[in-house]
């Protein structure tokens, strides 16, 4: 199978797929779209052509197998729907202790899979950390590491109130990981063109499809600096060195749903 292949018995040669290219590789000939030979290595299967074909009569490589889904027109939700959700959504630090399901966390990754990235690199890896015991050790060594190093760390030296995070901790409050049952962290190559914004994307796919199943998320700011300064912390969490956590967040059964939107700053936009 080639890299693009279009069916002509389903084309309708209304160049749709050609005009939904990103890198406006596909070309109308006879009739019917054609990925001119010397360009199928362009390609990178982003599945843009797939996606917008209402036929179904392009196929990609990638696809072959037939991991294509429909879009369920029923499933769609409306302006007002998809408006009241997101402010629905709030950054949850209390959470049962019932932990989320196995099969639940694997929806949310799926979901966070289908997040863009740039060039398509899909360069995002994941750990998540599934066992509330193992969330509470590395709550631990970022403690010690706060007590510890963190103190002459140029930058986290002076950024956070280091002998208020720490003796709250010892007090039994967790400010660092907020007593959560999991941790979901994205981790990319350091030299990933853009792996901090498609981490930050991902990630934010994967608390939308937690909030869609009443999964509570708080972005995990002291764990992604102790990620990247703590030998401790990396290797318990089997980080290779050439991988770079470029962000993490804490999640769980929220405890109580969110009644009401406070309201937000004034947005300052320039318009032209």
């Amino acid at each position: 199978m080639s890299r693009v292949a279009i069916d002509h018995e389903l084309c309708t040669g209304d160049g749709i797929c050609a005009d939904v290219c990103p890198k406006d590789l596909l070309r109308m000939e006879g009739g019917f779209p054609h990925l001119p030979e010397g360009m199928e290595s362009r390609c990178n299967l982003c599945g843009q052509c797939l996606a917008f074909c209402p036929t179904g009569a392009v196929s990609l490589e990638r696809f072959s197998d037939g991991r294509v889904e429909p879009v369920e027109a029923a499933l769609r939700i409306g302006p007002e729907q998809a408006e009241q959700f997101l402010k629905s959504r709030r950054s949850v630090r209390s959470f049962t202790r019932q932990p989320v399901s196995h099969e639940v966390i694997l929806r949310l990754l799926g979901a966070a899979r289908l997040a863009p990235s740039g060039g398509n690199n899909q360069v995002v890896r994941w750990i998540v950390v599934e066992r509330p015991e193992t969330v509470r050790e590395l709550a631990e060594l970022i403690a010690q590491w706060f007590d510890t190093d963190a103190r002459t760390d140029p930058v986290a030296g002076k950024r956070y109130a280091i002998d208020s995070i720490v003796s709250r901790f010892r007090a039994g409050s967790d400010v660092i990981l907020r007593g959560a049952p999991h941790l979901v962290a994205a981790c990319t190559p350091p030299n990933a063109v853009w792996g901090a914004v498609d981490s930050a994307i991902a990630l934010t796919f994967f608390n939308l499809a937690a909030h869609a199943h009443g999964v509570g998320c708080c972005w995990a700011g002291y764990f992604i600096r102790a990620a990247a300064a703590s030998p401790a912390v990396r290797d318990r969490l089997g980080i290779a060195p050439d991988m770079v956590v470029q962000g993490a967040m804490v999640f769980g059964n929220a405890r109580y749903p969110a009644y009401r939107v406070p309201v937000r700053n004034t947005q300052v936009v320039r318009w032209l």
